[in-house]
């Protein structure tokens, strides 16, 4: 019988419609009769029972182990249905080398993460104006479980913890000597990766008073080169319904003469082709490469019993970062891209042309130096230190957290002026291909960014699991205060920083949990933050869950969140990018229509210290059924209003109503406008863009509803081992969002960026010292656009629904060592090709194989 793999996930994603669950790991107990407290996220109290009153997904070591993760964020991917992971292996971008993590799409600055328990400092250099945090310098060795919640958490953490919390935990009172060491690549024979990590822990607290855990973390990667993969390698995407990307510029590229066609310096390397513009040079080589990383990771976590009640505690973790980038050789700039007849290098004949003494326009790359490199590094340090002691029934805690990350980008660039005065002096001439590196090189200046993040927190709580009897049991109470200080400093190349500021923020907070009858219980929570940039917020909440038989569990929540301005927003110089747009004060004039209008205009991304913390009201309804001891299903509906989003001015709705208010108009830049052109066309009387300011503001809204739903079912087979089925859909209802004020919601569900649902089934097999794992990850169709808002462009197409499967095996040879092995998308599946992205949205590069160990000694 043949497999099919499209069968079998159509057999597994209606059944995820039917049953949910959030049963994690087998839990081993000491005692049956014992009942151990546990402090998990979401709450400052101990619970003793597993479900609470939100949502929490917890995930072991071992099921971390077993998806050949090298780094927190591949085992994030790999573990969660529906969180929007950015790997940041191109140098393309504001913050360059961060892994981001995204909850319910609100993107990463509505996602919170903390260590331990603590909040963990912000990447240097923020995304724009968006302060991120970067997974990258998270010890994957020292992990011992990861938790997700659900749900938000304004009231226990303070900012950004919107859209969920994710809290990494690290081994408790571990003895021994652990080492894992995993090594992985594509099966094309690119990205390799190697990832060691050592782990050591000295003393037992309970018998020797104290307890030392030593992990070091080192990764090396290799580039992943796209020309090596077949579905991307190629850019001509012209046959798939796509455009032509093919590069352009190879050899001494291509010229122009004023109001000339475009024409060919020399012998065309690539693939020569006339076209209406005039000739051009291709190359359907694919030069874009991933980065090659080098990362190591240090830490050490001390535990100290000074008596039966008191223990002090300290961190220290070290990382290192390094990332190298290479994609197409430099451009030289169009305004300095043109050889005057005063030059050195001026030609009076081209092709067999005379050049009439006119002008030369180029398009020139600088092969001759190479790949353009891009080098990131960043390094972090992290401390905390502090106490818990026993007081009778409180349990006190005080802790002091410093955490910095600092950043170095070096990217050269052309330096225009230097190549205007080469073409002047002759000493680099676009005409030919064999200019020398060091002529070619002396073109380019290094443009050097720095930054650094700091967050310094105290924190003072004290908690009471019995505080009082009530009817369905013990009151628990839990109050504490924070102070934090907030830095943030980003220059580039050298020049004013286009962010240097600091603030300090204090907070109290306190949480009752409430048993109000057997099987009902309440959790009361209400939190204070005061900004001295911004202002304060109180963020309160309050959630039950009723045990309404033994086998159902109800449970709903509802709560205030916020997300402050980070300091970039507040206080940023104006920051330039760009975007695409339609100028149709021009087009119309002109005669032009929608796909002869859009451009790109450069953009002046501008702080706005006036800013307020966005806000939001989460609301969640759950029901957890186990009608059996290894079978529980679950679902969880969740609504987020959120409002005062910080967006960018559209620069669409800026030009469309550059005339109807003043205010807007005075953001736009534009040029003279040219006689000739108003001569051409009448009505003409606006001039090209040259930039657009566009200043931040809380104008925006967003309201996203869904449902996780999930399955976890068990069996045993005697002497034949056990079979486990866990499955979790994430379905979007919707996602609505208005970028600006006044202006209604529009739903964006159904595109690329906002898929209905994404389910992941994994079925696992345990027999005797074997174990082995099969997941199948299933996109849903949607259509193919990222904005349903943009319907109106592509009313029919759409992209098909795909499932990817990845396969692991292992076996444990002895209590000491365990080998394992496995397979990322192992039917070498390619996805859906978007006519509307011009590329692949989801796996494109074939199948991913490792093998990994651990071993304890």
């Amino acid at each position: 019988m043949q497999f099919k793999p499209r069968l079998l996930a159509a057999m597994l994603a209606p059944l995820s419609l039917a049953f949910t669950s959030i049963v994690q790991a087998e839990q081993t107990k000491k005692d049956d009769n014992a009942v151990e407290r546990i402090t998990v996220v979401g709450s400052n109290l101990k619970r003793s029972n597993e479900e609470g009153t939100s949502l929490v997904e917890v995930f072991s070591r071992e099921q971390i182990a077993q998806t050949g993760a090298a780094t927190v964020a591949d085992a994030l991917s790999a573990v969660l249905p529906k969180a929007d992971l950015e790997f940041g292996t191109d140098g393309g971008r504001f913050a360059p080398g961060a892994n981001t993590v995204s909850l319910r799409g609100l993107g990463t600055q509505n996602t919170l993460i903390l260590l331990n328990g603590r909040r963990y400092a912000p990447n240097a250099f923020a995304n724009l104006s968006t302060s991120i945090v970067s997974l990258n310098t998270i010890p994957l060795s020292a992990i011992e479980q990861i938790e997700v919640l659900y749900d938000g958490a304004a009231a226990i953490y303070g900012s950004d913890a919107v859209a969920g919390v994710i809290n990494f935990r690290t081994k408790q009172n571990y003895t021994g000597t652990a080492l894992t060491a995993q090594y992985g690549g594509w099966q094309a024979g690119d990205g390799e990766r190697l990832n060691i990590g050592l782990a050591k822990g000295f003393g037992s607290l309970d018998n020797d008073g104290y307890n030392l855990l030593l992990t070091l973390d080192g990764l090396t990667r290799q580039p992943t080169y796209w020309k090596n993969h077949d579905a991307i390698s190629n850019l001509d995407r012209r046959p798939l319904g796509g455009s032509d990307y093919r590069f352009t510029g190879l050899t001494a590229g291509e010229y122009r003469l004023a109001g000339g066609l475009r024409r060919v310096a020399e012998a065309c390397p690539g693939q020569l082709e006339s076209l209406s513009g005039g000739d051009y040079c291709f190359s359907d080589q694919n030069h874009y490469q991933d980065s090659e990383t080098k990362r190591l990771n240090a830490n050490a976590l001390l535990r100290y019993r000074l008596s039966d009640n008191i223990e002090l505690f300290a961190e220290a973790g070290l990382g290192k970062d390094d990332l190298a980038f290479n994609s197409w050789p430099l451009s030289i700039p169009s305004a300095a891209a043109v050889v005057k007849p005063t030059d050195a290098v001026y030609r009076t004949e081209l092709g067999g042309l005379s050049t009439e003494g006119k002008d030369i326009l180029l398009t020139r790359r600088l092969f001759e130096a190479g790949l353009g490199d891009n080098w990131v590094e960043s390094d972090s340090f992290r401390s905390v230190v502090g106490i818990d002691a026993a007081l009778g029934d409180w349990d006190l805690s005080a802790s002091l957290l410093h955490h910095k990350n600092r950043s170095k980008q070096n990217r050269p660039r052309v330096n225009s002026s230097k190549v205007t005065a080469a073409f002047a002096d002759g000493s680099f001439d676009p005409f030919v291909s064999s200019n020398s590196v060091a002529a070619t090189k002396a073109l380019l200046d290094d443009y050097i960014s720095d930054g650094q993040a700091a967050i310094s927190v105290f924190d003072l709580k004290a908690a009471n699991n019995d505080l009082y009897t009530l009817a369905g049991g013990q009151l628990g109470l839990s109050v504490g205060l924070a102070l934090q200080h907030d830095q943030a400093r980003e220059a580039r190349n050298f020049n004013r920083p286009t962010t240097d500021s600091s603030r300090t923020i204090s907070s109290v907070y306190a949480e009752l949990s409430v048993p109000l009858t057997e099987g009902l219980e309440t959790q009361l929570a209400v939190r204070y933050d005061h900004y001295n940039d911004v202002g304060g917020a109180t963020s309160p909440k309050i959630a039950v869950a009723y045990q309404f038989t033994p086998e159902l569990l109800l449970r709903t929540s509802a709560n205030t969140t916020f997300r402050a301005p980070s300091l970039q927003q507040l206080n940023m110089a104006p920051t330039g990018s760009y975007w695409f747009y339609n100028d149709w004060a021009r087009c119309t004039p002109m005669g032009k229509n929608i796909g002869q209008c859009t451009g790109r205009v450069d953009m002046n991304n501008v702080s706005n210290p006036e800013l307020r913390p966005e806000t939001s009201i989460n609301q969640t309804f759950g029901a957890v059924w186990s009608p059996a001891k290894h079978f529980t299903v679950s679902a969880d509906w969740y609504l987020i209003r959120q409002k005062d989003t910080i967006s960018r001015l559209n620069i669409q709705y800026i030009l469309d109503n550059e005339d109807t208010d003043p205010a807007l108009g005075a953001l736009i830049k534009r040029n003279p406008l040219d006689q000739s052109e108003a001569d051409r066309y009448p009505g003409l009387t606006k001039g090209s863009i040259d930039e657009v300011d566009a200043p931040l503001a809380n104008i925006g809204r967003v309201e996203t509803s869904g449902i996780e739903l999930a399955l976890n079912y068990q069996l045993h087979l005697n002497q034949w081992g056990r079979v486990s089925f866990n499955n979790k859909l994430s379905y979007l209802l919707s996602y609505k969002r208005s970028d600006q004020d006044g202006l209604p919601l529009q739903d964006r569900t159904g595109g690329t960026s906002y898929t209905d649902w994404v389910n992941k089934a994994r079925l696992s097999y345990h027999y005797a010292n074997w174990h082995s794992s099969i997941v199948a990850n299933t996109y849903d169709r949607t259509r193919d656009i990222s904005d349903i808002t943009q319907i109106d462009t592509n009313p029919d197409g759409f992209i098909p629904s795909y499932t990817v499967f990845d396969i692991t095996a292992g076996y444990q040879f002895n209590t000491d060592l365990t080998l394992r092995a496995g397979v990322r998308n192992a039917f070498d599946k390619l996805s859906p090709f978007s006519k509307s992205a011009g590329g692949y949205i989801g796996t494109s590069r074939g199948r991913y194989l490792f093998v990994g160990l651990d071993y304890q000694f």
